[in-house]
């Protein structure tokens, strides 16, 4: 899951934000305090937006998960993910090789050991390619992905019909077919008697032209 990945990033780069690893990486490059200062706050903006798409992915309604549109757009986003998951071990590996940071580090089984350093420069360049494809993504999703949230289901739910009854309303009689013995009927019986006083029930299959044949008969009744 998806979800599980993005607490998991989430997670590490709180710890590589601690006051501990901060201040261990402020002593080791003191020469380079601007670059330091940047990629930290690139790592907390990406920690903001990976909260979000974490929040966000929750609340995705379960007929979306089963679009292939959001699936190839979660694809990417893990792999994007991936990628900040490994420049956060490499900056943790990079800050704590000449000192064990603990359980901030090394104690930590979530943080492995990279295969080769990488230098803070290297690490600070993707780490801001890395904000700038979240970005991208998420434009992506706001263009490709179709989404519903499941806290807005019920709404849809209630609002289409409403749609649909406001369009029926609007239509022309020419636009209607087949419901003449109807309206005549209709209208015969809201012209019988006293209107205020009268119950008609229309009843049927979704789609018969129930709302359609009501305001028409409304309309021969007002004439």
């Amino acid at each position: 899951m998806a979800e599980t990945v993005l607490v998991l990033v989430i997670k590490k780069i709180g710890i590589a934000l601690a006051n501990e690893v901060t201040n261990q990486a402020s002593a080791q490059f003191a020469k380079h305090a601007v670059q330091l200062t940047e990629l930290q706050g690139s790592m907390r903006r990406i920690m903001r937006e990976l909260r979000v798409m974490h929040d966000f992915l929750c609340q995705m309604d379960t007929r979306s998960r089963g679009n292939q549109v959001y699936q190839g757009w979660l694809e990417e986003v893990r792999k994007v993910v991936y990628v900040m998951e490994d420049m956060v071990d490499e900056y943790m590996h990079l800050v704590g090789r000449q000192r064990d940071l603990g359980c901030c580090f090394y104690l930590k089984r979530s943080f492995r050991q990279p295969r080769s350093v990488l230098s803070l420069d290297s690490i600070a360049s993707m780490v801001n390619q890395t904000e700038k494809d979240l970005a991208h993504l998420s434009q992506t999703k706001e263009r490709w992905v179709p989404i519903t949230n499941s806290g807005n289901s019920s709404y849809n739910i209630v609002q289409r019909p409403q749609d649909l009854a406001s369009i029926s309303r609007s239509l022309d009689e020419d636009d209607l077919v087949g419901i003449e013995d109807n309206k005549q009927k209709l209208v015969e019986w809201l012209g019988d008697g006293d209107p205020a006083r009268s119950v008609i029930v229309l009843h049927g299959m979704g789609g018969l032209g129930k709302t359609a044949l009501t305001s028409t008969g409304q309309t021969k009744c007002s004439k």
